[in-house]
């Protein structure tokens, strides 16, 4: 388990997501298709009522639960199809070591949001569904969903048909993945991982020597493009080209190992490993694209400074800036200083004209008559000349 993200170290794939459905509480997810995958990678559909399948409190996911729950509906089907690719009838055990090798991976597409731009290790359906390329491929193998006893020397089926509607993805289907909840953006994030820290900690290239991390995404593709290239006339689905930034550990200092870097990265624009430090560690940025509709929407995550204080709840739109930010953060701070002026005006003229009422006020009331005031001002007059 990791707390507050995801540790990429122990991902064998990147990390793609699906929209976050909330039920009840509940962290759903919705099932698009379904298939039976063989160890030869044949594979079959099994088809369903998506109504149904989704219905009820929808696809759950839930750690809570040990195992993995379907529709009674599904059962049927689900039969059929795990007959045509193994040769025997579905069952609640196996003992024999051949058929668990013919057991099928269960394969499930969920319907993804925002993963266009991905590597090429990406789980996604672009391969079975060219109609739906950037769905979620989540696999569920046999010894995840197979539980070995050892009292029977046999593989209990942890696969159960009996709800009216809906799914339950218990721990048996989590299992091996980083399941990320992203509460904040209304998405789920899936990758196969490993919890060996051992062997994931660096991975060894044989051929060169070499070892490396896998690659830490630190500055998404939107994050380089400026909000200004999806306004105001661009479609959604305009494709924006931008970058992308990675960073790779080194296990030791090898200065040669950096030329393979290359190899793991597509369109590279800019690579720079440093090998002076304790940890050594390269940078590499990429050439990317993703669409408006991500560009606008991450953006609107995005919080401005203003003369140093953040604004928590005004989203600032980079279209509100006439030339740049140095020219609006100008207007403002003169804006600022000319409602200040003001209200020390405005200040400053109430106290004057306390003080003059205040002076009249004792004038008025003053013991000294008029006449004896004239004669005094008259003798100071005197005085002076």
């Amino acid at each position: 388990m990791t707390l507050g993200g995801t540790n990429t170290l122990f991902h064998k794939t990147e990390m793609v997501y699906t929209k976050s459905l909330k039920s009840k509480e509940l962290f759903t997810v919705t099932i698009r298709k379904m298939y039976l995958k063989n160890s030869d990678s044949s594979i079959l559909e099994v088809k369903f009522d998506h109504e149904k399948l989704n219905g009820g409190d929808g696809v759950v996911l839930d750690s809570g639960i040990s195992d993995i729950y379907f529709t009674y509906f599904l059962k049927e089907i689900f039969c059929q199809k795990w007959r045509e690719l193994t040769g025997f009838s579905f069952t609640d055990s196996i003992s024999s070591k051949s058929d668990f090798k013919k057991l099928p991976t269960i394969v499930i597409q969920f319907s993804g949001i925002g993963n266009i731009n991905v590597t090429n290790n990406a789980k996604l359906s672009r391969l079975i569904d060219s109609h739906n390329r950037y769905d979620v491929i989540f696999e569920i193998p046999p010894q995840h969903y197979m539980k070995y006893s050892p009292v029977t020397s046999s593989h209990r089926n942890r696969l159960n048909f009996n709800l009216n509607s809906g799914v339950i993805l218990g721990s048996a289907a989590m299992r091996g993945h980083d399941i990320l909840f992203d509460g904040e953006n209304n998405r789920i994030g899936f990758a196969e991982s490993s919890c060996v820290y051992e062997k994931q900690l660096f991975h060894l290239d044989k051929d060169n020597g070499c070892n490396f991390s896998e690659p830490l995404l630190v500055s998404h593709c939107w994050e380089s493009i400026n909000l200004n290239e999806c306004r105001p006339e661009s479609l959604p689905s305009k494709i924006v080209k931008g970058s992308s930034t990675y960073t790779l550990y080194m296990a030791l200092n090898n200065t040669s190992c950096e030329k393979y870097v290359q190899h793991l990265f597509n369109e590279i624009l800019f690579l720079h490993c440093f090998h002076h430090l304790v940890q050594p560690y390269c940078n590499i940025v990429t050439s990317c694209q993703t669409t408006c509709q991500e560009i606008i929407t991450k953006h609107q995550f995005t919080k401005e400074p203003i003369s140093g204080l953040l604004i928590d709840d005004l989203l600032l739109d980079q279209t509100l800036l006439p030339f740049n930010k140095i020219f609006f953060y100008f207007i403002v701070t003169i804006l600022m200083i000319a409602i200040t002026t003001i209200f020390f005006k405005s200040y400053l003229n109430k106290f004057v004209m306390s003080y003059i009422n205040k002076s009249s006020s004792e004038e008025e009331y003053s013991p000294v008559s008029t006449t004896e005031q004239h004669n005094q001002e008259q003798e100071m007059i005197s005085l002076i000349k």
